[in-house]
């Protein structure tokens, strides 16, 4: 099965970084935004959608980024606003201070480009994964669009949780749908249930 964390050399790294350990807590902090933190690389996701990824690379001591150039396509609105934004993205800067002094801007293109493209469901996962803490409730959120283990065909699991009942934590599967015409369908929920079903008694 995948590791899915940081390992110590990225935590020696990220100590060693000040403006990468600045940028990890203010996203951390960041009320719009949610982290998810994935093979020593990270993804911060705002209104459903990467904000960012930033991946820890100790051997080369160094951290490098990336920003979906799909929300600079926009039909409807102006483009020229963001055109220094999208120039800074093209010069592939992997400096942690200005990706921290960006994220305004890189949420306001993202802005646009969801108001061109809405993604309902995603920005409803989001505020899921964001509300469910221990700290408020008995779930826990995990990770979200996680592969399905051994059959990639199956698609992704929207939301992996655990929720808590008394000393014990038992594994939640929350698959997202949006409306009733969700109920039936290739990707429908009765389909995608019969998916997880399976592949839960195959992986043991």
């Amino acid at each position: 099965m995948e590791y899915r964390g940081f390992s110590e050399n990225c935590f020696r790294l990220i100590e060693e970084l000040p403006d990468v350990h600045r940028l990890i807590e203010t996203v951390g902090r960041d009320g719009e935004c949610w982290v998810g933190i994935r093979h020593n690389y990270m993804n911060c996701y705002y209104r459903g959608g990467s904000l960012f990824k930033m991946e820890i690379k100790p051997v080369k001591k160094q951290v490098e980024f990336r920003f979906d150039p799909k929300y600079f396509k926009l039909k409807k609105t102006p483009c020229t606003p963001y055109d220094d934004l999208r120039k800074w993205i093209e010069s592939g800067s992997n400096t942690p201070g200005q990706w921290l002094d960006k994220l305004d801007e890189l949420k306001q293109v993202m802005d646009a480009w969801f108001e061109e493209n809405p993604k309902k469901e995603r920005e409803i996962q989001q505020k899921i994964v964001k509300d469910n803490v221990f700290g408020s409730g008995n779930y826990q959120s995990i990770d979200i669009e996680l592969a399905i283990p051994k059959n990639q065909q199956a698609g992704r699991m929207d939301i992996i949780a655990v929720r808590r009942e008394g000393e014990h934590y038992i594994p939640v599967v929350v698959e997202l749908k949006n409306g009733t015409d969700s109920f039936d369908g290739e990707g429908g929920l009765r389909r995608q249930s019969q998916v997880i079903s399976t592949s839960s008694v195959t992986a043991g």
